[in-house]
């Protein structure tokens, strides 16, 4: 998520907010997979996950379709970051 987000960053997580805002950043379980990521609302209403890393080969982004939204469970929106490690 650089250079938004960094390795071992400390954030605050907004838990009342767990359906999706676009542009927005969340954490959330994916089939056991912990990340955080952005969301950006497709025009189909698909949505499509997001890494800030400007490096798409490594980090490509991904379409949540209507078929899987089941297995996301979002745990909050990252509100801030409140301590980074230098």
């Amino acid at each position: 998520m650089m250079p938004t987000l960094f390795n071992n960053d400390t954030v605050l997580l907004d838990l009342s907010t767990t359906k999706p805002i676009s542009n927005k950043i969340f954490a959330f379980n994916f089939d056991g997979d912990l990340r955080v990521k952005r969301f950006v609302r497709q025009l189909d209403t698909t949505w499509r996950i997001v890494s800030d890393n400007e490096d798409k080969e490594l980090y490509r982004d991904e379409i949540l379709s209507h078929n899987n939204v089941e297995r996301l469970k979002i745990i909050g929106r990252v509100a801030s970051v409140i301590e980074r490690t230098l």
